[in-house]
């Protein structure tokens, strides 16, 4: 018997891919024994997948002044208004 596997897509717009790799859409397979939740997610993300800039996608257990608009089919976070946020706090 396989071990259990939780198949999900991360899909990235707007800059955001630009942390990962460049790749706009990955196809994952995490551990299905594990209990999942978006904290998780993320942190694995930043373990796993993250390859430039990590300051700019977690700082401790928060996301870094992300939009996440979460619905049944994908998670969108925003580069582009993560950027105008840093932008109007250093001036």
């Amino acid at each position: 018997m396989g071990t259990a596997e939780l198949k999900i897509i991360l899909e990235f717009s707007a800059g955001a891919e630009l942390l990962f790799g460049n790749i706009k859409r990955r196809q994952l397979a995490l551990d299905g024994t594990k209990k999942w939740n978006i904290a998780n997610l993320l942190k694995w993300m930043h373990a796993n997948i993250l390859t430039e800039r990590p300051e700019l996608f977690l700082q401790g257990d928060t996301v870094v002044n992300w939009i996440t608009n979460c619905n049944p089919t994908t998670t969108f976070c925003s580069y582009q208004h993560f950027m105008a946020v840093r932008r109007r706090r250093s001036d």
